[in-house]
């Protein structure tokens, strides 16, 4: 643009128009990257445990002996213990491989609470499904996360998407 006097620029107006589209763009982008900081968070801890059971799978086989794969909703962590799991007697985590869970994640078992999770030399498994959600979840089916399995005869854990019910 050129003005009156023959020098080239903006006006003000045109520069604040061009700053309010920029605001109202970056405005509309805040709650997609919100989310999307979220999802990244459940899938992280998801794989976390996968990685988990994956490691104490792998130490049953090797040492041949049985493993455990502890989730205590609870407290917020899940570890990996040598031998069977004895709520009289605290066992430290396996190698110091303890998944933490934070506080806006939430871990749904299938009992709503402690889960115990055992590996045979022969590399089979207790059988789970366990939801990983956002704390704000009122159940493991609401508001999405990802689904954690482990299939009981090859021990294999897996981490699937799981999408919010009428979604």
């Amino acid at each position: 643009m050129t003005n009156r006097d023959g020098r080239a620029g903006y006006t003000l107006v045109e520069l604040l128009i061009v700053m309010a589209v920029i605001a109202m763009v970056a405005g509309l982008g805040v709650p997609f990257f919100a989310r999307s900081l979220e999802r990244a968070e459940l899938k992280s801890v998801a794989g976390e445990m996968a990685a988990l059971m994956r490691l104490t799978r792998q130490e049953a086989i090797a040492r041949k002996t049985v493993f455990s794969t502890v989730i205590d909703p609870a407290q917020k962590a899940a570890y990996a213990i040598e031998g069977r799991f004895d709520a009289g007697s605290p066992a430290g985590a396996f190698n110091g491989q303890v998944v933490k869970i934070p506080d806006a994640v939430k871990v749904w078992t299938p009992h709503g609470g402690l889960l115990l999770l055992e590996f045979s030399p022969a590399g089979t498994a207790t059988a789970c499904d366990l939801a990983v959600t956002a704390s704000k979840a009122d159940s493991a089916d609401d508001k999405g996360g990802y689904r954690v399995t482990l299939d009981p005869l090859s021990g294999r854990a897996g981490v699937l998407r799981h999408e919010a019910a009428g979604k």
